[in-house]
């Protein structure tokens, strides 16, 4: 289930027993959220323009709206990319600069086959932006891996942005790591439909289960020390934060505390289910 927190909210999210801090099962919620009356009460002004949007109805008013509002030059950090058809590929198109982190191989492979494709697709359905008929939407990402326990990728930065460099806005930079509350190497629990480095136990029993040794990086650390040596101090804000991480929420939020103590993430969005 996706919601979307306003920062009023976000301190009643340490408290949650989530499965990984633990080790063990936690205890469902007891009231499900969506089965509460609708709130008759006008929305106040600390609430984020989408979620006032939600209210009143708005044509946009999902979480991917916020990355179709996005505007060249913003910044969109995708925990959990996958294949980035979603996320990335819709910010991508408006002209938007994504930090995607995607652990696994077999992700990056998928990513490379199908997300030129998805890019295209969203540029033709939006008048800000026109699809080139030259293919240049497979350049319009780099993938940066990253070995497993090193904090960053063993491109530098600057070198990165300069090969990057195109007279069309919108780029998606695909890190090979999880973010995480520490920099480390570790094992991650996949199988063909699913990978989390959360202990959740229903992972457990598939013959085509296995664990693969990936790098884990924090946000703070690649925003604040290998992206800052070639990006000015205005544009580290990032404008969303989107978490698909199943289950290890609280541990890429403990890894990104100096950005969240600065205001330098406007809106978080998440994948939870309870």
């Amino acid at each position: 289930r996706s919601g979307l927190s306003s920062w009023p909210f976000f301190g009643l999210l340490g408290g949650l027993n989530l499965i990984w801090q633990n080790g063990k099962r936690a205890n469902p919620i007891a009231t499900e959220p969506w089965r509460l009356a609708p709130c008759d009460q006008p929305v106040p002004a600390v609430i984020s323009p989408l979620l006032a949007a939600i209210v009143a109805g708005g044509a946009d008013a999902t979480p991917l709206g916020l990355a179709r509002s996005l505007r060249p030059g913003m910044l969109l950090v995708d925990a959990g990319a996958f294949d980035g058809t979603d996320w990335t590929a819709t910010a991508v198109a408006r002209g938007a600069t994504v930090l995607a982190f995607e652990p696994l191989p077999d992700n990056h492979q998928l990513f490379e086959e199908r997300f030129p494709a998805a890019l295209e697709r969203f540029e033709q359905q939006q008048s800000a932006f026109t699809a080139s008929a030259d293919g240049s939407a497979s350049r319009r990402y780099t993938m940066l891996p990253v070995l497993p326990g090193e904090p960053e990728p063993q491109l530098p930065w600057n070198r990165t942005r300069s090969m990057a460099a195109d007279s069309r806005p919108g780029h998606v930079y695909v890190v090979g790591a999880a973010l995480g509350e520490r920099v480390k190497a570790l094992n991650m629990t996949t199988r063909y439909d699913y990978s989390s480095i959360a202990d959740q136990g229903y992972l457990n029993g598939p013959e085509d289960m296995r664990q693969e040794e990936v790098a884990m990086t924090t946000l703070d650390h690649i925003l604040g020390s290998y992206v800052a040596l070639g990006v000015p101090a205005s544009s580290w804000t990032v404008e969303v934060l989107k978490l698909d991480v199943e289950g290890y929420e609280m541990g890429v939020l403990r890894g990104a505390e100096r950005l969240l103590a600065e205001g330098l993430v406007h809106y978080l969005v998440l994948e939870f289910h309870p």
